[in-house]
């Protein structure tokens, strides 16, 4: 899945930076690489699956919470109960997206979120 999203979005323009799992996502949002120090070069959006290795998409929405002016994240989940929803949301998340998705779906709330 995150290959492909992946994909679409780097087909449509934009630059992707991938984390294999939720831990090197933490790491990416607290410890940005040397080329995102630069504030041109800064995360605009980060979208995250729900259920990762080491750390789930909810943590690393906590972790984001610490660093200033944090990007809009998008949640994707095949596991989005009310609660899950309800959690996301007052962490601050712009959307949570239930699989499976249509990418056009996912591709207008990346839009939306980075327009707004």
């Amino acid at each position: 899945m995150r290959r492909l999203v992946c994909d679409r979005l780097r087909h449509d323009g934009f630059e992707v930076v991938e984390a294999a799992d939720g831990r090197q996502l933490c790491k990416l949002i607290t410890e940005p690489p040397a080329a995102c120090e630069d504030e041109a070069a800064s995360v605009d959006l980060i979208l995250s699956d729900l259920r990762m290795p080491h750390c789930s998409g909810l943590q690393a929405l906590a972790e984001l919470q610490q660093v200033p002016c944090p990007p809009p994240f998008i949640l994707m989940t095949a596991f989005g109960d009310d609660l899950t929803c309800e959690e996301a949301s007052k962490l601050g998340a712009r959307a949570v997206i239930s699989k499976p998705f249509d990418l056009s779906e996912l591709y207008g709330h990346v839009i939306a979120a980075l327009t707004s």
